[in-house]
């Protein structure tokens, strides 16, 4: 098994936290409002997809019951409707005139993405994926961020100055992402066979 520095196996962790900070930046310094935010977190999403298209189509280890072209039009389909879903609940119920420009940050979520993905290539878990684990992966992630999103974001609005509740939401969201990197990271390490 080609093993990756340990750099490079926590670049993805460090620029997930660096990319967190933008819009604690945004809300702190630029007037960020709830909207941006979620507007944010929602096309993150569409990037980590696309990520997840990526790992599902060169997984290493295809199952015999796992076509990666089939599980990745799977993945397309379920994962694009919870997506489309998901934005129109950030419009429908969030949305507000407040300007945000938020290139930086997708710029930063992508650049993360790729280091996440140089990172998994390099460090040999690409050849013991399958395209239907991969398929499953962002799931648990997407959905308990997305979960505490609208949750949190329906109580913020129901507060006079959401400023501190919208910061403590970056902040649990930044950990949520960390703790699900070094998690993966973790039970990669616990599953990989012996002397590969």
């Amino acid at each position: 098994m080609t093993t990756a520095s340990p750099t490079l196996q926590r670049l993805p962790i460090a620029l997930g936290v660096l990319t967190n900070l933008i819009p604690l930046y945004g809300v702190w310094s630029l007037g960020w409002s709830l909207f941006g935010v979620f507007v944010l977190y929602w096309l993150e999403t569409a990037i980590i997809g696309s990520a997840t298209l990526v790992r599902v189509l060169v997984a290493g280890l295809p199952d015999p019951r796992d076509r990666p072209v089939a599980t990745a039009l799977f993945f397309g389909a379920y994962f694009g409707a919870f997506w489309m879903v998901h934005g129109a609940f950030v419009y429908g119920l969030f949305r507000d005139d407040t300007p945000f420009d938020l290139r930086p940050a997708l710029i930063a979520i992508a650049v993360t993405q790729v280091s996440a993905l140089v990172a998994w290539t390099m460090s040999g878990e690409r050849r013991q994926a399958t395209p239907m684990g991969e398929a499953i992966r962002p799931m648990g992630r997407v959905m308990v961020l997305h979960v505490t999103l609208i949750a949190g974001g329906w109580w913020l609005m129901d507060n006079e100055s959401p400023f501190y509740g919208l910061v403590l939401l970056i902040v649990l969201k930044t950990a949520l992402d960390v703790a699900t990197h070094w998690g993966h990271d973790a039970l990669g390490k616990a599953t990989s066979p012996a002397g590969a």
